[in-house]
């Protein structure tokens, strides 16, 4: 009886003894403190003794910890994924404060030492089933000028190219530790008579400071009537602004009717609400002022200048007239003629003033080039916009002597021509006299007459050279002439041609002999 009494305290005490180190191993691994701010690093801590292992079925010096999300019972099986993709080497021993998360997020986790590395929790394994929580942090707005700040500019109203959205003021907007959700914006209208269609409010999505279809609209206020001095205007906002940096600008929606004069504003306030602690956020670094807008009279010169050369091609180092034309109700407006593009710095050659939407000008010119006809239609100093230049490419013609050709008769004229002037021929070198009557169309003489003065010097060069040959010839032959008869008429019946032989043979040989007997 006293044994049987005896083994029930025995029996008692070993399960007290087990479930006492399941209860051990249970806190045998732990974080130093249950609460974190968001992106604190997280300290975990192991309180076995110096002699055991947190793994008595694993020998091996490290062990894999793993963050899991909460849950308020294991019973053992789960799989488990570590929050953080990859878990942490752990000593498989004693060690305190060992730093397992860098950048921690929001939520509520666990701990499990995966002893038999299966990817699973099991009962034996350690586990911190009290668990830790990350609180988020109240998010910072910041705002900023943006990259593509808007210089001060001038606008008028342009009822050809009407151009009514221009955006007055760009910023870059930046949160820290969560995302704020936009809620409102207070600008201040600092100069009176601002006549606008709308404001809007746009997420500046590719960074440009112009409107485009990428960009989003999150805000826009349409006043009642013209802006007062100084009027404040809340305009309420819809927009998820993440954690980083985006960009907005703000847009005047302009009427044609506006006032001429100087407008501008300033932010004074952006409000959002943290999309985590559901905390008021109030954007810091303001208030910020935007550019200044000019407005202008309304343009009241139309058209698309033309510019007109004449002549063109022209003689090289001519006038030229500049005509430019093709414009209404731009009387009194003077137009620049440049030998470059309008948008380059000026190199003006001429200009002239409009008169009933045209003007002249008389330029000498000096090579071939292009030309451009400069008009600041909407007095906003520059050239960009619609009809405002307009290039013309001159040509030139380059002067070459020009050698004059003698007139030739018709061709039924031809024949007799060739034959004077073969008579002609005969004359000059035998010492004949040229007579009036021989003188023709295409005689020497008239074509000394008709030519070019260099020709008539080479003519005349070559008639002395033939002269004084002649002349050499009568002295080497004495005062004796020998003329060669010359045919008047062909006759073409046969026997005259033999006869005509005939009386030609003994002159021949008389000729002949005569020779031989001056040699003698």
């Amino acid at each position: 009886m006293k044994k049987g009494k005896l083994k029930l305290p025995i029996l008692s005490f070993t399960f007290l003894i087990i479930i006492s180190l399941v209860f051990v191993n249970a806190q045998i691994i732990k974080t130093n403190k249950n609460k974190y701010n968001k992106g604190e690093g997280i300290l975990v801590s192991s309180t076995v003794s110096v002699n055991d292992r947190l793994c008595r079925s694993n020998l091996e010096e490290q062990v894999k910890l793993y963050i899991v999300n909460n849950r308020d019972n294991w019973s053992g099986g789960e799989g488990i994924d570590d929050v953080r993709e990859n878990p942490s080497d752990i000593p498989n021993s004693r060690f305190s404060s060992k730093k397992i998360w860098e950048n921690s997020t929001v939520g509520n986790y666990d701990l499990i030492v995966d002893c038999n590395n299966n990817d699973e929790y099991d009962l034996e394994e350690p586990i911190f089933n009290e668990g830790f929580s990350v609180s988020p942090k109240k998010g910072i707005g910041k705002v900023f000028i943006g990259e593509k700040k808007i210089e001060d500019f001038s606008w008028s109203y342009d009822k050809e190219e009407p151009k009514l959205s221009v955006a007055i003021l760009q910023s870059k907007l930046s949160a820290e530790n969560e995302n704020i959700k936009l809620s409102n914006l207070t600008i201040e209208f600092i100069n009176i008579g601002l006549k606008l269609d709308s404001l809007e409010v746009y997420i500046d999505k590719n960074n440009n400071a112009q409107v485009d279809a990428v960009d989003v609209k999150i805000g826009e206020f349409s006043p009642e009537s013209s802006i007062k001095a100084n009027q404040k205007e809340t305009i309420l906002l819809d927009y998820l602004l993440n954690e980083g940096i985006e960009h907005f600008i703000i847009v005047y929606k302009l009427n044609p009717e506006i006032n001429e004069g100087d407008y501008s504003l300033n932010l004074i306030a952006l409000k959002g609400v943290g999309e985590l602690t559901n905390e008021m956020i109030a954007f810091s670094a303001l208030p910020l002022q935007s550019s200044k807008l000019t407005v202008l009279s309304k343009k009241s010169c139309f058209g698309a200048i033309n510019l007109l050369l004449s002549p063109n091609p022209a003689p090289e180092n001519s006038e030229v007239v500049f005509t430019i034309s093709n414009l209404t109700e731009c009387d009194g407006r003077k137009v620049s003629i440049r030998s470059n593009p309008c948008h380059l710095p000026s190199r003006e050659i001429g200009s002239c003033v409009l008169r009933d939407g045209k003007c002249e000008k008389t330029i000498k010119i000096q090579r071939e080039q292009t030309y451009y006809a400069c008009l600041d239609k909407n007095s906003d100093l520059d050239f960009n916009d619609f009809g405002e230049s307009m290039p013309n490419k001159l040509s030139v013609l380059v002067n070459k002597p020009i050698i004059k050709k003698p007139n030739l008769e018709n061709e039924e004229n031809n024949n007799t021509e060739q034959s004077t002037d073969n008579a002609q021929k005969e004359s000059s070198t035998t010492g004949e006299v040229v007579t009036e009557g021989l003188i023709t169309a295409n005689s020497p003489i008239k074509i000394i007459q008709n030519s070019d003065p260099i020709l008539v010097l080479l003519e005349v060069t070559l008639l002395l050279i033939l002269f004084v040959l002649v002349m050499i010839l009568f002295k080497m032959q004495g005062s004796r002439v020998i003329l060669e008869p010359i045919e008047e008429t062909i006759e073409f019946e046969e026997d005259k041609k033999d006869e005509k032989k005939k009386k030609e043979k003994p002159y021949s040989h008389k000729t002949e002999k005569y020779e031989e007997e001056e040699i003698d």
